[in-house]
């Protein structure tokens, strides 16, 4: 079940449709101008007796040392951080709007306090928008037990079932005869946590298999780390598995250039991709190019000898299900990479995957937007998918939805 922040009740899992805005400072917004949030149909309304109570006894609260915000109630109005909240301003749209810019800005702590608040006061069910912020914000901080405790409450107040803990190892799993399948996902890094399973994996001479469908780049460190890893599990006659690798070869290619020595590993991970696939006249000829290019000698073709390596095709790729992931926390991002996959994927409809992405602020927020503009007015569709809450609060704010549908997770 979807639950709009806002007025006008969407279609099931969308964000409603708004104005373009220009990304505004990080600067809190004056008393005297009024929320971009609207007011929530219907009647205010205090919870159920008791349950203020049992909120309250939930030990989820967490003090920020010099951030917290002061809280003011008299009648309707509330005060957050000295901005007195009139009667014709809805609270609980401050609450959101506040929470997501401090967020954004890296005030995970300020942003806390604030939810924290919103929900003691919790008033009614239009509040529920800001039990799910908080609880994906205590999923983001990683409190497991604050979430666990909150969601007790929240399934009372609300009669629903609450949001469930995402495992950070959901892309790493074991299959029942053992193997590891990875899934590689946005852009990875050198340090990350799945090639470091990975290579655990590997030293155990586990089969393995890498899932490279929703994978988008990865850094020159993680070139040679995958690159490495890869060779020693096929000298190691570990089983292999390859799934959707023929798009990151495709990025690969473009990469290792002729003439151009600025990124070896690429060059390295490329020529070990040839070796576990077994097409060695493209080998040959890259190795011949990365003897001109780096003026080293070149890795030598080796016989695989008993190495079993599958390729397979996932099902999103069978059915031409591309999307591109956001993964991470950006700050003052451009998204060249976005740009490109835009340019170059042929549907109708282009899926922004954000569900593995913890973080923008308000110039990369600000970026997408200018990014999406000319592209929607030749026609171009593009859908946001399973943001958490701040994220997508904050890109109502600059006016996303005039670009794109965002589309939230079921619970």
């Amino acid at each position: 079940m979807v639950f709009s922040i806002f007025k006008k009740t969407p279609p099931p899992n969308t964000m409603p449709k708004r104005p373009a805005a220009t990304p505004r400072p990080m600067a809190l917004r004056d008393p005297a101008t009024p929320s971009r949030f609207p007011r929530p149909s219907g009647p205010e309304s205090r919870p159920p007796q008791g349950l203020a109570a049992d909120a309250d006894d939930l030990d989820f609260t967490h003090h920020a040392d010099g951030d917290s915000l002061a809280v003011a109630e008299e009648g309707l109005g509330v005060e957050v951080e000295g901005i007195q909240v009139e009667h014709d301003v809805d609270p609980i749209a401050v609450y959101l709007e506040q929470a997501a810019i401090l967020y954004a800005n890296g005030q995970d702590a300020s942003a806390r306090t604030t939810l924290q608040t919103a929900v003691r006061r919790s008033l009614g069910p239009e509040a529920e928008p800001l039990w799910r912020m908080l609880l994906d914000l205590l999923q983001l901080q990683g409190d497991h037990l604050a979430f666990e405790k909150m969601g007790l409450v929240f399934a009372q107040h609300f009669e629903t079932s609450p949001p469930a803990w995402r495992s950070s190892d959901s892309e790493v799993r074991q299959d029942d005869s053992g193997s590891l399948q990875l899934v590689l996902r946005g852009v990875v890094v050198g340090q990350s946590a799945e090639l470091r399973r990975l290579g655990e994996a590997v030293d155990k001479h586990q089969n393995i298999s890498l899932d490279c469908g929703q994978l988008i780049s990865l850094d020159s460190e993680a070139c040679r780390l995958l690159s490495d890893l890869l060779q020693k599990a096929r000298r190691g006659a570990a089983g292999i598995g390859l799934v959707d690798v023929e798009t990151l070869i495709g990025r690969l290619e473009k990469r290792a250039v002729a003439g151009s020595a600025e990124d070896g590993p690429s060059w390295l991970l490329l020529l070990e991709l040839y070796q576990l696939l077994g097409r060695q006249e493209d080998f040959e000829n890259k190795a011949v190019d990365y003897a001109v290019t780096f003026e080293v000698s070149p890795p030598s073709w080796e016989a695989t000898g008993k190495l079993v390596v599958q390729v397979q095709q996932s099902a999103q790729a069978a059915a031409g299900d591309e999307f591109y992931v956001l993964q991470g926390e950006f700050r003052n991002a451009r998204f060249p990479e976005l740009q490109d996959f835009i340019d170059h994927c042929h549907l109708p409809q282009v899926i922004v995957d954000c569900s593995a992405l913890q973080r923008l602020d308000f110039a990369s927020a600000g970026t997408l937007v200018q990014l999406l503009a000319p592209y929607h007015r030749q026609g171009r569709e593009f859908q946001f998918r399973h943001p958490n809450r701040l994220v997508a609060a904050l890109l109502h704010l600059v006016g996303l939805e005039e670009f794109a549908r965002i589309v939230f997770a079921k619970n």
